[in-house]
Formats: C-alpha cells, sequence, structure tokens
C-alpha cells in the first residue's frame, strides 16, 4: 500500500491530458453495410494474433468468402458479411471462443 500512495503522490504535480473525443457513430450504416466490430480483450498477448484471429473466426463461421475480415490498429478488427442471412448467422451461434 505505501508504494501505491507514493505513485498516486508523484503523479499529482502532472497536468492531465483531456479525454479524446470521437465523432458519433451512424449505427445506420454500420447495419446497413452488415458489419461486425471486435477487439480482443487481452491486447498484450493477443494483439499479434489478430490476423490469425480473422482467418480463424472466417473458417469457423464456415463462410469463407462470403465474410471479409480486415484487421486494424490496437488490437480491433471487422468483418463485412456480403448477405444478412450471413451475419445473422454469425450473430444466432456466438460466442466465438479464441486462445490462439
Amino acid at each position: 500500500m505505501a508504494l501505491f500512495g507514493k505513485l498516486v503522490a508523484a503523479d499529482q504535480g502532472e497536468k492531465r491530458s483531456k479525454p479524446l473525443q470521437l465523432p458519433p457513430i451512424n449505427n445506420a450504416q454500420v447495419f446497413d453495410e452488415r458489419m461486425l466490430v471486435g477487439r480482443v480483450l487481452n491486447p498484450e498477448i493477443q494483439e499479434s494474433l489478430v490476423k490469425a484471429l480473422v482467418a480463424f473466426l472466417s473458417s469457423m463461421w464456415k463462410c469463407e468468402g462470403r465474410v471479409h475480415g480486415i484487421e486494424m490498429e490496437r488490437g480491433r478488427f471487422h468483418f463485412r458479411c456480403e448477405e444478412e442471412c450471413v451475419l445473422q448467422s454469425v450473430l444466432d451461434n456466438r460466442p466465438y471462443p479464441f486462445d490462439g
């Protein structure tokens, strides 16, 4: 506990930056484009495995060729489904665990 108090005391003199303001997301556009967006929950371990995750999920969903996955930065990814029924099938059968 004493160590924690020292760390907090050292940070009190620094000026904190303002939180980043992101533009609002147009949910209608996301739904119209049949997109799934996700991120890894433990980026220290799995951030380097996002490319494998994208390939794994499209094969697990049995939707190769009908779902296109893209790796983004900081452990994030998104999938675009060609058809609404593919997206609904993926959502109906979740969750999908990935251990790397």
